[in-house]
């Protein structure tokens, strides 16, 4: 994934992998996923608050965008991750 800059605000994409500095994330300790990968980046992967697209009746499909991490709404940047890769976890 890629954002178009590095803004607060901007789309991500899914992209081609590659080795440019807008397709560097880190895991924070807060549960955060920041862009660059010192992890001290002021942005954030955010998931979109509004309502999004119903998939089926179980999925919904919303943008991600970068956000700045201090001020935006927490529940819309921290991120869960199981160690199966399934949730609940079985």
């Amino acid at each position: 994934m890629q954002p178009e800059s590095a803004t607060d605000g901007a789309q991500i994409y899914l992209q081609d992998c590659s080795e440019a500095p807008l397709q560097k994330f880190a895991n924070a300790e807060n549960g955060t996923i920041r862009l660059n990968e010192d992890g001290l980046s002021a942005l954030c992967v955010a998931v979109d608050s509004e309502n999004g697209i119903v998939i089926n009746a179980i999925h919904k499909r919303r943008e991600l965008s970068l956000r700045a991490c201090e001020g935006t709404e927490s529940t819309l940047i921290t991120w869960s991750f199981t160690e199966s890769g399934f949730w609940p976890e079985s």
